[in-house]
């Protein structure tokens, strides 16, 4: 009856700010997902695309700078307060360039993942997917660039390939009409979609041994450390595909990942808990039916990677019932 007459949504209607590059009919938890790694393609830029490396790195130079200044105040206190780790933190989400995986393509086959990866860094990422977003002009010329070159459109992206999570919870334990689902406004102190509104989550990272991607390792880390969540507050994460973002030509796999708190005890866990709560200036929450309408009528504010998960869980939200049944003794 739940499922019937409260919790569908027959249909949302909006222009996708993304494209499908793997989407399974059914969610796949991450725990039955195997994730192979083969050998991808690097990105390679020649003398005769030289300016195209002259480019991202002058906008490369730029960025550190604007972001100096917007975290002047911040930094300033941790080099008065002789605060070395907070200082360390915040050179190396100003300036650092830490290598990152350069998505190529993938596959799915039946609950096994194929990811072609290669190498690529945070200083190319900024100076092409993320300069992509703010200049049409130039992401249009990388465009032809890869074509000509590759006949690849998205050759002279970096690419880094990123996950984020629609984070969802009840209100009332054994309730499934009190889901729940949460969205944060980025803050003016990130480099990329600052002031717009996002899910959670960040690059990907692979085993030493470069074979392997353990994406539910790797997301629960990134809740501890932007939510402030412990691993007993989370439930298992899903698999709901990758996408390639139109602005940005930016490569996301999205997922979803049930939070065993109530919405307000998850917001007092990333105001008092959440290392890299700077990320975001504000949480809201939304039920079904709000987050339907939050898509319709704020997409141009969404960063496209959020918005193509929330769209997949709204998708994918009747089975949560059942889901949350089975579960509802783990919330506190």
């Amino acid at each position: 009856m739940f499922l019937n007459n409260y919790c569908r949504v027959s249909y949302v209607n909006i222009t996708k700010t993304w494209e499908y590059l793997v989407r399974p009919e059914h969610s796949i938890p991450l725990s039955e997902l195997e994730v192979i790694i083969a050998k991808g393609q690097p990105m390679t830029i020649d003398l005769e695309r030289s300016d195209i490396a002259k480019e991202i790195w002058r906008y490369w130079d730029t960025k550190q700078v604007e972001m100096t200044v917007v975290r002047s105040v911040e930094l300033a206190q941790a080099l008065q307060e002789g605060d070395q780790d907070q200082v360390r933190r915040m050179q190396k989400q100003i300036g650092g360039i830490d290598p990152k995986y350069r998505f190529s393509q993938a596959v799915l086959q039946d609950k096994t993942l194929y990811l072609a990866l290669s190498s690529t860094d945070y200083a190319t990422f900024t100076g092409t997917n993320v300069r992509a977003i703010s200049d049409p002009a130039f992401r249009e010329r990388l465009m032809n660039a890869g074509l000509q070159d590759f006949a690849d459109p998205n050759y002279y992206f970096a690419n880094p390939l990123g996950l984020c999570s629609v984070l969802y919870g009840l209100n009332q334990p054994g309730d499934a009409r009190n889901i729940y689902t949460t969205v944060g406004l980025r803050s003016e102190k990130v480099m990329i979609y600052p002031n717009t509104h996002h899910i959670f989550g960040g690059f990907i990272d692979v085993t030493e041994e470069g074979k392997k991607v353990d994406l539910g390792y790797f997301l629960r880390q990134e809740l501890q450390d932007e939510i402030g969540l412990s691993a007993t507050e989370m439930g298992e994460p899903a698999f709901n595909g990758i996408i390639r973002q139109i602005p940005s030509r930016h490569p996301e796999v999205i997922c979803e990942i049930p939070v065993y708190l109530s919405q307000d005890r998850l917001q007092q866990r990333w105001r008092e808990r959440a290392p890299g709560k700077f990320e975001h200036r504000h949480l809201s929450f939304y039920s079904i039916p709000q987050l339907a309408e939050f898509l319709e009528t704020r997409l141009s504010s969404i960063v496209p990677a959020g918005a193509a998960a929330l769209y997949e869980f709204l998708r994918h939200h009747a089975q949560l019932e059942i889901k949350f049944r089975a579960e509802q003794d783990l919330y506190n």
